[in-house]
């Protein structure tokens, strides 16, 4: 199964989120005519006594929401194009659906017990292609029942009376056809989807787009990365966290698009791809490689000896993605972390994907000090190996220092600088002359840092590269642990020097890291955790400001 549920000719999504009452059988839509709906002005028309739409940017949401207790929904439906699509019903977090060119119904998410694409029928069973059908989901007390021209379809108990809030059907590839859809129980408009209130600071040419703060059943928005799409638009895909603040809780990718080089961005999010580990998906890093294609590198994390990383191919701009390949094969399982905007592709081909290893099989207890190395792929993805070297870091008097999180960026003339975080006070930097197949010892740099990671990139207009950081180089000795402040500098003589060193945030209480770096046309798009450091990695940041800031113009 294709995990994406968008993936095939068309999709049917209804979304019960968090959003109270209008009574019983209220219709939003009647006859095939949008009574109490938003988005109908997406693509959505009235034919023949259906409402009908077809394609990915069609919406259709329900102008009130789902509250606590009972509940009915009453939908009168038809898909065309079933044999090549894929459909699903997600509720309170859990995808419910047909994928009929793989001849499976599924289950996916935390409502069905983190599902991941589990059969449970074949679609056949319960529609025909464009023969319309009754679709009737309810919920009593706490068990869900879903059925289909009077057939059950599912069962559940335990599902839970919380609100749901507001319901979305949103075709893909195919006709959706709605010719009459009612809610009976608790709803009203104060159910409704909670939107995350986004804030915009503007000052000095450089704006601050607070664009995913945590809500309800939304924790934490951490770690993500952008990808320039050809038809103009950026895409940020993040790590969407469901259940708690930790590394470990329930999380999977969700996306913003921007169409105007990141200076505003969509309200909603887009499902990228839903949860297929047990504990979480994460940590996102999008490559457009020398082919064209799109590559979209994220962490499997299922338990504390298994968390490795995974990479899907884009051939359609990121509208669908392949299986998944895994870079790290069983026999080398591990706790490995990649963090977000990490994979680069050097100017020969090669694809190198730097990791930190914590943890084995067998091991007594983790190792969070950590091991160093890299996985390397000379044909766009397919296969993976590791380099020859894996290191450890020590200090002048070779005692251990934790070394995490590494980063790697080309230099000119063909070496390669990897650049790690560390527990003393600067980045520690390894260099390979053979395009990442063997590397340098790690040693202290002259960056001030706390445990905090950098990211290092080209500007493509400049030739030179930007580093992004926690600059700690003189900072009180009460401050020396904290992410802030939250630093630019340049360096004109590939990394051996840093110049132009530059303060984006100073707030003492702030919390500022894990960065992507994007240069858009003549801006620098940065998306990064910034919140207090009481809420940590909470809340993801989009700072937008033009080059020639970073050279003090």
């Amino acid at each position: 199964m294709r995990i994406k549920l968008c993936w095939h000719t068309f999709v049917f999504w209804v979304f019960l989120s968090v959003c109270s009452g209008v009574g019983a059988g209220t219709f939003i839509v009647r006859d095939g005519k949008p009574l109490l709906t938003l988005g109908q002005d997406t693509g959505w028309k009235t034919v023949d006594g259906w409402l009908e739409a077809t394609g990915k940017k069609a919406r259709l949401q329900s102008g009130v929401g789902i509250g606590p207790g009972d509940f009915e929904i009453r939908a009168r439906l038809e898909i065309r194009g079933l044999a090549r699509s894929a459909c699903a019903f997600l509720l309170g977090g859990g995808a419910f659906g047909f994928e009929g060119a793989h001849g499976k119904v599924f289950l996916t998410g935390p409502l069905f017990g983190n599902a991941h694409g589990t059969p449970i029928g074949d679609p056949k069973d319960f529609l025909k292609d464009g023969v319309p059908f009754d679709f009737v989901a309810t919920r009593k007390g706490d068990n869900l029942h879903i059925v289909i021209d009077d057939k059950t379809v599912w069962k559940q108990k335990n599902v839970g009376t919380d609100p749901l809030g507001a319901f979305t059907f949103l075709p893909w590839r195919a006709t959706m056809r709605i010719q009459s859809c009612r809610i009976e129980g608790n709803v009203a408009e104060r159910f409704l989807t909670w939107k995350p209130p986004v804030r915009i600071m503007e000052e000095n040419g450089m704006k601050k787009i607070v664009l995913l703060p945590p809500g309800p059943k939304n924790p934490r928005n951490s770690e993500g990365d952008f990808i320039q799409l050809r038809d103009g638009r950026v895409l940020f895909v993040y790590t969407h966290f469901t259940s708690g603040r930790g590394d470990h809780a329930k999380a999977f990718l969700a996306g913003r698009f921007s169409s105007d080089g990141g200076d505003t961005w969509t309200e909603e999010d887009t499902m990228i791809l839903p949860n297929e580990g047990e504990w979480n998906i994460m940590s996102v890093s999008m490559l457009r490689l020398q082919d064209g294609r799109i590559a979209l590198f994220y962490m499997r994390k299922n338990s504390l000896s298994d968390c490795r990383p995974l990479v899907r191919i884009s051939t359609d701009e990121a509208e669908t993605w392949s299986e998944p390949v895994g870079v790290i094969p069983n026999e080398d399982m591990g706790y490995y972390v990649l963090n977000n905007d990490r994979v680069v592709q050097l100017k020969s081909g090669r694809i190198l994907l730097p990791v930190a290893l914590h943890n084995r099989p067998g091991w007594k207890n983790p190792d969070w000090v950590g091991e160093i190395t890299c996985f390397l792929s000379d044909d766009l993805g397919r296969t993976w190996r590791c380099c020859k070297t894996r290191q450890k870091a020590y200090s002048p008097k070779k005692k251990r220092v934790v070394a995490q999180e590494p980063g790697v960026v080309e230099l000119k003339g063909g070496r390669v600088m990897m650049f790690v975080r560390t527990n003393v006070g600067v980045q520690y930097c390894s260099f390979s002359e053979d395009g990442g197949e063997s590397w340098s010892a790690l040693e202290p740099s002259d960056i001030a840092s706390p445990q905090s990671p950098a990211s290092i990139e080209r500007i493509p207009t400049t030739g030179d590269l930007l580093m992004v950081w926690n600059n700690h180089a003189g900072v009180s000795k009460e401050r020396a642990g904290l992410r802030t402040p939250f630093t630019t500098a340049l360096s004109l003589d590939e990394g051996k020097t840093w110049v132009n060193v530059r303060t984006i945030e100073e707030d003492p209480q702030g919390w500022y890291c894990y960065t992507a770096v994007e240069i858009v046309g003549d801006h620098v798009l940065l998306g990064h955790c910034s919140g207090k450091r009481s809420q940590a990695l909470a809340t993801t940041q989009i700072t937008r400001f033009p080059v020639r800031w970073l050279y003090g113009e």
